[in-house]
């Protein structure tokens, strides 16, 4: 079984090699072309308030966002995902998208789009401690949360702790 498992991914991570990061808008368009390979301008859209929102949708295991090219995974329950995460997440880590941003007041809508239990969020500095941290459970399937946050320069790291996912890459520039 985990001969088969460790297969799967190296499968999965070869597909990945092979599709070219998501273009979100005409302008992202633009800042693809000057980005490093594997990094994504994500599309924002505006709050009530102004703020631009950064929406990141989580799927069975995984944040879509992140891994655009992602088989999709099936899982009953947030334990068989953290198996799953487990046993690919190496794997995987070659396929996954950085999204970068400027740095700014933003709100990150984290939307549950096809996990059938309830989710998390957890943003924090990649290797500093001080950057600002985000952290919320009980994201219920079909809905989302909106978390404020000002977004200083660095490198932060995002996952979700309830399906162990890996963790996925944020930078923001000054």
């Amino acid at each position: 079984m985990r001969l088969l498992a460790c297969a799967l991914a190296a499968l999965f991570v070869q597909s990945q090699a092979l599709a070219a990061p998501p273009v979100h808008s005409a302008r992202a368009a633009r800042d693809v072309a000057r980005l490093p390979e594997g990094d994504v301008v994500p599309a924002l859209t505006a709050a009530s308030d102004g703020r631009p929102v950064i929406t990141l949708r989580q799927a069975v295991c995984v944040f879509a966002d992140a891994e655009p090219s992602a088989a999709p995974y099936t899982a009953k329950s947030a334990e068989e995902c953290a198996r799953i995460n487990r046993v690919t997440a190496v794997a995987r880590e070659g396929g996954l998208v950085r999204l970068r941003v400027k740095a700014g007041k933003y709100h990150l809508q984290v939307m549950n789009t096809a996990a059938p239990w309830a989710t998390g969020f957890e943003l924090k500095g990649e290797h500093d401690p001080s950057l600002p941290r985000v952290n919320g459970e009980g994201i219920a399937p079909g809905t989302g949360k909106l978390f404020p946050v000002e977004l200083t320069p660095g490198e932060y790291v995002y996952r979700c702790p309830v399906m162990q996912t890996p963790a996925y890459r944020l930078l923001v520039e000054g």
